[in-house]
């Protein structure tokens, strides 16, 4: 459970900071912007940024040994403030989509306290969600997604709840957090309870569209699950892709069961899946196979599935691949392009995965800058983005925004120890060389 305090208000009180961040004294003005960190992630920050580089960091994401038989990996989280001193300040923080859950609790409690945060989220960033047919998709989306809860409960229970509300109150006993999430699909789009009702060995669902009335045409006519496909087992199963799954596998927390985004200043700012898959092609990339590999399908998908079952077996194992894991992303830092080995096609993916993701970032911040003057603008921005993103998005903001680095805080991602994984300091430093050498060739 995080435990903290505010230490000022970003409108103006004086900040107290409990260690120097690194912060050059000339930018004191936008020192306001930072007191709403809370005190505990400023102990967090001193207690892990011994090393940090205000000006130049090398990456969002670092391994750090704690003493002869621990590591750590650190995400940054970075605040920029604008150069000619007119505007909200700019915190680009690094994520990690598996982690510690503590790790996520103190992200959490960091970016919460930011009047606006833009995040990462592939396949929700629809301009047309209001119009008549963008609610009708919303509503079949809601539809799915109660349905699939209701598969979850039913394989828990060994039947189907008698509410809506029931489902909604058990999966609350289990997350808070899964439980806003179901209480935002049980509704459709149109603000309106969806029509439950069980029997023995199913279940219907509907709803009665725009007008809340049986029947209908247009926008007005019912939307029904049972005109859906029917939910997969995979569906009930997942854990959340690929990632959810090695997650489990290494005794982490997956990003999506544990920080919350549904919250209303947090705002999605990423691509569909469509325009990734369309501008991969034209560009000589091809998503497919990495998004079916993802998802947890395909070959790759249940190859990397049997390596989780036996991962999960062997607490050894665990550490083991725990330990690879950090080297690995603190080696190949944050461009995986620079590998010789990876693929023109694969780099031509990772340009759209990337590049342009990251633009569509800095075009939103565009628009929110431009509406600085206004009583409500946001006096401080997030970017909750993968750390892979941050070192191209962090050029940009300096380039197209004229924006400068003012702090760097770090906030522990993963410790792990080497006994557990069965390895010695040796074993360690042998591990780092044969990385190295295997990502140079």
């Amino acid at each position: 459970m995080i435990i903290y305090s505010w230490i000022g208000s970003s409108r103006g009180d004086t900040p107290r900071l409990a260690c120097n961040l690194d912060v050059p004294a000339r930018l004191s003005f936008h020192m306001k912007h930072l007191a709403r960190l809370s005190s505990l992630v400023i102990a967090i920050a001193c207690a892990t940024a011994s090393h940090a580089q205000t000006d130049n960091i090398k990456s969002y994401m670092r391994v750090v040994d704690v003493d002869d038989n621990t590591l750590r990996m650190d995400m940054a989280f970075r605040i920029f403030a604008p150069i000619d001193g007119q505007g909200p300040t700019i915190m680009l923080g690094g994520a990690i989509h598996i982690a510690d859950e503590s790790f996520y609790e103190l992200a959490q409690a960091t970016l919460d306290s930011q009047d606006l945060i833009l995040f990462e989220g592939v396949g929700h960033h629809d301009q047309d969600e209001n119009t008549p047919a963008g609610k009708v998709q919303r509503t079949k989306d809601h539809l799915r997604a109660t349905a699939i809860v209701l598969e979850r409960y039913k394989n828990g229970f060994k039947e189907y709840p008698a509410s809506l509300d029931a489902l909604v109150k058990a999966v609350g006993e289990q997350s808070k957090i899964k439980q806003s999430r179901t209480q935002k699909v049980v509704v459709d789009a149109w603000g309106k309870s969806l029509a439950y009702k069980k029997s023995e060995e199913s279940f219907t669902l509907i709803s009665h569209g725009a007008d809340g009335k049986a029947g209908g045409t247009g926008a007005d006519a019912d939307v029904s699950y049972a005109d859906q496909k029917p939910v997969t087992q995979a569906e009930v199963t997942s854990r959340g892709g690929l990632q959810g799954d090695m997650a489990h596998a290494l005794g982490l927390t997956f990003q999506l069961s544990a920080f919350d985004t549904d919250k209303k200043h947090y705002r999605n700012s990423d691509m569909k899946m469509e325009a990734i898959q369309d501008r991969a092609k034209a560009s000589g990339g091809d998503a497919d196979a990495l998004i079916s590999m993802m998802q947890g399908s395909g070959l790759m998908g249940g190859i990397a599935k049997i390596g989780f079952a036996i991962l999960r077996s062997s607490p050894r194992m665990q550490g083991t691949m725990k330990v690879m894991m950090m080297e690995m992303l603190q080696q190949v830092g944050d461009d995986m392009t620079k590998l010789k080995q990876v693929p023109e096609s694969m780099k031509a993916l990772m340009k759209v995965l990337i590049e342009d993701r990251n633009q569509i970032v800095i075009d939103d911040l565009k628009k929110e800058l431009a509406s600085k003057k206004a009583a409500d603008a946001p006096q401080s921005i997030a970017v909750w983005y993968g750390a892979g993103h941050m070192k191209d998005m962090e050029a940009r903001l300096v380039e197209q925004l004229k924006y400068k680095p003012v702090a760097t805080i770090w906030l522990p991602a993963i410790t792990t120890d080497l006994k557990s994984a069965g390895m010695t300091r040796t074993d360690l430093n042998a591990t780092r060389t044969m990385l190295q050498r295997m990502l140079n060739q």
